[in-house]
């Protein structure tokens, strides 16, 4: 089995994202910046990578509060701050479909570059063969 180091899983995924976000943004600039599916595809990429970004972030607050067996108040609210965070997303999902900024396939097409991206990348991991003999 091989070891996968989340935060390098995910800044890769992060940077790619951002690289994708950037290319649709100056496409929706140059070519059609009327038309609503590229301006949803560009802010579904900016919740995707913000989602990923809080979603580490409260792994990371998880294990630690786990691995500390302690009770510190800010570790507590981050574990609950989860539900904020899809609650948050939600609403702006809904807020920007229901004003008409965005199409709301453009926008989960968006959200879901970063996801894909960091699945790929698991893959390419787990499917190159073994340079060194450390993993086990």
């Amino acid at each position: 089995m091989r070891n996968i180091e989340l935060n390098t899983l995910f800044k890769q995924s992060l940077y790619g994202s951002a690289l994708v976000l950037v290319a649709a943004l100056v496409l929706t600039l140059i070519c059609a910046p009327w038309r609503p599916l590229l301006l949803g595809f560009a802010v579904g990429a900016m919740l995707g990578m913000m989602n990923a970004w809080l979603l580490v972030n409260s792994i990371q607050k998880m294990v630690a509060f786990v691995l500390q067996q302690s009770r510190e108040f800010g570790q507590v609210l981050y574990i609950f701050g989860m539900a904020l965070r899809w609650l948050v997303l939600f609403a702006t999902f809904v807020y920007v479909c229901w004003r008409g900024y965005c199409d709301p396939l453009g926008l989960l097409a968006g959200y879901f570059v970063l996801p894909l991206l960091a699945v790929a990348r698991v893959l390419c991991i787990l499917l190159s063969p073994r340079v060194d003999s450390n993993y086990s």
